[in-house]
């Protein structure tokens, strides 16, 4: 951050105004009970899907699993 605490160096200008009014606008809409909850959903189950098929390379029937061995 600048020493002033903003971003932009303290410039105020026409593009300035326009980031910061379409940040208060997506915080606004991501606080929405209902959105907020849709999209942390969402984002678990990309986490768990990912999970899901990073598991299919090292499943149980490979040579790799430990209890093949004993």
């Amino acid at each position: 951050m600048v020493a002033n605490g903003s971003w932009f160096g303290g410039r105020i200008d026409q593009q300035n105004l326009g980031v910061n009014f379409m940040r208060a606008k997506w915080l606004a809409i991501w606080h929405q009970p209902v959105i907020a909850f849709i999209g942390w959903t969402l984002f678990y189950f990309v986490i768990l899907m990912v999970l899901v098929y990073l598991y299919g390379y090292s499943g149980l029937n490979n040579s790799t699993f430990i209890y093949n061995e004993f």
